[in-house]
């Protein structure tokens, strides 16, 4: 073992767990001390038992799939106690000995505790999996993102490995042998609500923009009465206007949630939130707005696109009092975490979008019209602040 390497990582792993009471970000430190103990890990590993972990790596993604579809997990934790292979075997409608195999492989990953022979108990892991995200996010990775990645290497040799720049030709068509656009597809395959159910799920996990930004100094303040404050362009089912009016109540009837139609019709419109349909590929139909918001929507696009959007936007801005708000995934120029690096992957595979660096949004917005006035700072999201370049 590479004993300075292993006590380097320890001691930065012991300071990570002592910030409590110290003002630093317990979830970023606890985001940090992850990516940590993966390192460790890695480095305690035989090469042998590190080839053997990566290749069954696809197997534990069908074991998660498998014990979901037979309810595992969620009978685990709604018995809130220890449950023989039998009962689970009964309960499931599976053959008992199938059972005892599947139940034995998902204690070995870590998946279920195993308590005793042919007794098992849930644990963190199957208790993050019955949960919305849980459930929507592992349908969404194994039915739609599973294809692409797989597909990802024989395509990108194909196109000569240049950089994806088509929606419509990225790996998730060449996985399910179409040229329809991923959101065409979820529709096409009944599963756009599972989709936005994990999305709104993912948000709700993450910090809100509101957290970041500070909204009131750099919006409230200045904003005029008888203008829209907020349009969340491509917002889902308003998840962060329902946080900002929380937060901010004062703001109430001056949000509108900009959507596709059949997303739209899952959402209930209010006082405080108008709702309407829009395609942000087309003029922007709220004039002289004070914010324009766009959370996690530029990522899915390739860069011609993502001006195009902004472009529609920038024609319905106020010089001098409208904004632009970006909150999206801002990549260092080195280090990047686990989640960003894999999400740029997943973005081209599934969009031949990406996520950026501070270099390509500047060049993006400079392109659209837009001026970038402050990036606000976080992982895995940040918020960019723009304004029109010529006021």
């Amino acid at each position: 073992m590479q004993s300075e390497i292993i006590q380097e990582i320890l001691g930065q792993l012991q300071q990570l767990c002592s910030v409590k009471g110290t003002g630093i970000n317990e979830k970023a430190a606890r985001r940090q001390a992850c990516e940590l103990a993966r390192k460790l890990s890695q480095e305690l590993e035989e090469p042998g038992d590190l080839i053997d972990r990566i290749i069954h790596q696809p197997g534990e993604n069908a074991m998660l799939r498998l014990a979901q579809d037979l309810g595992i997990y969620a009978h685990l934790v709604q018995a809130d106690g220890s449950v023989s292979c039998e009962n689970i075997s009964t309960a499931t409608g599976a053959d008992v000995v199938l059972m005892r195999r599947i139940l034995r492989c998902l204690a070995a990953l870590g998946h279920i505790d195993e308590k005793d022979v042919d007794v098992f108990a849930a644990n963190k892991f199957s208790m993050a999996f019955v949960t919305p995200k849980g459930i929507a996010g592992s349908k969404f990775a194994f039915e739609t993102a599973t294809p692409a990645w797989n597909a990802m290497p024989a395509y990108l040799k194909s196109i000569g490995f240049k950089n994806p720049e088509n929606s419509h030709d990225a790996p998730l068509q060449r996985g399910f042998g179409s040229q329809k656009h991923m959101f065409e597809l979820l529709v096409e395959h009944g599963v756009l609500e599972n989709f936005q159910t994990f999305m709104t799920s993912y948000r709700a996990d993450r910090e809100e923009f509101l957290d970041i930004f500070p909204a009131r100094e750099r919006l409230l303040d200045g904003s005029q009465d008888d203008s829209v404050l907020l349009v969340d362009i491509g917002g889902g089912r308003g998840h962060d206007i329902e946080k900002i009016l929380e937060q901010l109540p004062d703001t109430k009837g001056r949000m509108v949630l900009q959507e596709v139609g059949d997303v739209v019709k899952q959402v209930s419109e209010s006082d405080a939130m108008k709702v309407m349909v829009h395609d942000f590929f087309t003029p922007q139909p709220i004039q002289a707005a004070r914010v324009y918001y766009l959370r996690m929507i530029l990522h899915d696009w390739p860069d011609e696109q993502c001006v195009d959007i902004l472009k529609n936007v920038v024609s319905a801005m106020k010089p001098g009092y409208s904004k632009v708000l970006v909150s999206d995934v801002v990549l260092p120029d080195k280090g990047a975490t686990r989640f960003a690096a894999q999400s740029d992957i997943v973005m081209m595979c599934l969009l031949a979008g990406m996520e950026r660096n501070e270099t390509q949004w500047r060049q993006l917005f400079d392109r659209a019209g837009l001026k970038i006035i402050d990036i606000w700072r976080s992982t895995p999201e940040s918020v960019i602040e723009a304004e029109l370049a010529e006021q």
